[in-house]
């Protein structure tokens, strides 16, 4: 698939999202089937869970309509997944297409669902990394946009506490044709 329908990080309104979409790069001479399928993977680094007990929430969003007939009719698959060996091999943790989608909450035209998931004692080490997985089947005609956002693991317990740095540094620069002020690296 061409880089347009990997995942991409976006601007919503005041928040950044994470973003995938089915592949139309590949139409057939009639238009009527898109894509050659699609299989992206939107990894975190490896993490340090040893010891803890954890939560990874997150908020799951797409049109109207079109996420729900595609999730149902496996034209379109979302999920959460968690490896233990670098990506090698990826275990499902959750799939949007148990979520109780409702519409209204960013605006009448999405449906989201607020997801809030246990992490599974067995991931609960170090090394452990998570991924939203997006696949459409091949000769999709169903494929739709997805967006993850607001994606906050929460760990407790076990370890050492890190010391509180007390400086960060944000290096913010614009696009083309855009601004942002300041510009450049800010201590904060």
């Amino acid at each position: 698939s061409s880089a347009y329908n990997t995942w991409r990080i976006s601007k919503l309104g005041e928040t950044l999202a994470a973003s995938c979409s089915a592949d139309t790069d590949s139409v057939s001479d009639w238009g009527d089937e898109y894509g050659a399928g699609q299989d992206e993977y939107l990894i975190t680094p490896a993490l340090d869970l040893a010891g803890k007990s954890a939560t990874l929430s997150f908020q799951f969003s797409g049109q109207k309509r079109s996420l729900s007939k595609a999730l149902a009719s496996n034209k379109t698959t979302a999920t959460l997944e968690a490896s233990l060996d670098g990506g090698k091999t990826w275990n499902e943790l959750w799939n949007a297409a148990d979520a109780d989608l409702v519409s209204g909450v960013i605006n009448n035209y999405v449906e989201t669902a607020d997801i809030t998931l246990a992490i599974p004692e067995a991931y609960q080490q170090d090394g452990v990394q998570f991924a939203f997985r997006y696949q459409t089947m091949s000769g999709n005609t169903g494929g739709c946009t997805v967006y993850v956002d607001n994606v906050k693991l929460a760990a407790s317990g076990g370890g050492e506490t890190p010391a509180e740095p007390t400086e960060f540094t944000i290096t913010a620069s614009a696009g083309q044709g855009g601004s942002i002020n300041p510009n450049g690296a800010v201590s904060v």
